[in-house]
């Protein structure tokens, strides 16, 4: 038996003793707490995953309160912190049968990227009951008897996502059992608070593209909250664009019932909290909905898409790329008169060029777009026909 072994082996393990020492300071450990305190969690605290194992061994409790900085318990509280040594602690208390039950274990799972590969796994495997709800706020929502999902949709990761679908796929379109505030819609409620809505407003793409890749739930209620969330909060970056886009590919925009939807979703970009419309069209060039979002564009919208600014923007665009051209081709050229390889030829203006190019050839897109809106509305027939649908 080793020392520490042979002199805690004597000690008993449930001895609880005042502690004022004031380390404060320590930037490891969040809500330093001068109180009671045990030797589990001094050792926790003093980081020595020897000692923590030789007090489990020896029938120290792993359920023990966290006496040093209050609750949640010890297990809740080791995935609070990154330390390298804490996943050996987690595994330790796991081996001594503590039970990771607590809203605060769920969730912290969440936020704990360094336990992924290590814990995750095993805890879901042998630990975890993946069919067990939770209550209680994650972020700025209140959750009542709500599936573990839900807390990695919202605050973790496709690794974290994977592992519990994997497990229970059952729960990949389960709803959330919040109570309906007065004045909402209860299914527009339901809508927000599903699996893939609570991605966008985490800022969470890579999230929400994993959900529609793995069948969660996708239709217009789901595509309008998607779309507000990802243009209010991300001005639609890249990835934003490809949900959208897998989204749109599951859906029928162009169906009556779609309608009122896709016109929800046209309405909010003239809000004035949201950037000019320009930037807008910029930005969502995708293909699958603007290709049918344009035939249900109403005339009085016209004016606000101001075609003529855009193709002002097109012709700038190719007076930029013709200048960048020739003068690339004449650095070539002295380069080849000065012997020097072409190879010597700056990247980073290759890359300016290649980048202006791609955005021509957007900016062209949204110009045909335009075009196409303006002639289908000038048709009399048409206008009569959206009528009709409007």
């Amino acid at each position: 038996m080793s020392q520490p072994q042979c002199l805690l082996s004597v000690l008993p393990t449930e001895l609880v003793f005042d502690d004022d020492s004031d380390n404060k300071d320590d930037k490891d450990h969040d809500g330093y707490y001068n109180g009671r305190s045990s030797l589990l969690h001094t050792a926790i605290y003093c980081k020595n995953v020897e000692v923590v194992k030789i007090l489990l061994q020896n029938g120290a409790d792993p359920g023990i309160a966290c006496t040093r900085g209050g609750p949640p318990g010890t297990l809740d509280r080791l995935l609070a912190h990154t330390c390298e040594t804490y996943p050996l602690m987690v595994g330790a208390h796991l081996d001594a049968g503590a039970k990771p039950f607590s809203f605060e274990f769920a969730t912290k799972l969440c936020y704990n990227d360094d336990f992924i590969n290590s814990l995750i796994k095993r805890i879901l495997n042998k630990h975890l009951d993946v069919y067990c709800t939770y209550s209680g706020r994650l972020s700025v929502k209140e959750f009542t008897d709500t599936a573990i999902l839900h807390f990695p949709a919202s605050e973790g990761n496709p690794d974290l996502l994977e592992a519990i679908i994997t497990r229970a796929p059952s729960l990949l379109n389960i709803s959330v059992p919040n109570p309906v505030p007065n004045g909402q819609s209860a299914k527009r409620w339901y809508n927000l608070n599903s699996l893939l809505n609570l991605a966008p407003g985490s800022h969470k793409p890579a999230n929400a593209k994993f959900l529609v890749h793995c069948g969660s739930k996708t239709n217009m209620a789901s595509f309008e909250c998607v779309w507000e969330n990802a243009s209010e909060f991300t001005e639609f970056t890249a990835p934003w664009l490809d949900v959208m886009d897998l989204m749109a590919a599951r859906i029928e925009l162009d169906s009556p019932e779609a309608i009122p939807i896709t016109q929800r979703c046209i309405d909010f970009f003239f809000t004035e909290k949201l950037p000019t419309n320009k930037g807008f069209f910029r930005k969502l060039c995708s293909p699958p909905f603007l290709g049918k979002m344009r035939l249900c564009t109403p005339p009085r919208y016209l004016d606000k898409l101001n075609i003529e600014s855009n193709e002002g923007d097109l012709d700038e665009l190719r007076y930029v790329i013709g200048w960048c051209e020739v003068t690339l081709q004449n650095e070539i050229q002295k380069e080849g008169e000065n012997d020097i390889s072409a190879t010597d030829t700056p990247i980073d203006c290759l890359s300016s060029l290649a980048f202006l190019r791609q955005h021509g050839k957007v900016q062209q897109e949204i110009v045909e777009i335009l075009r196409e809106a303006t002639l289908y509305f000038a048709s009399p027939e048409r206008l009569s026909g959206l009528g009709e649908r409007n």
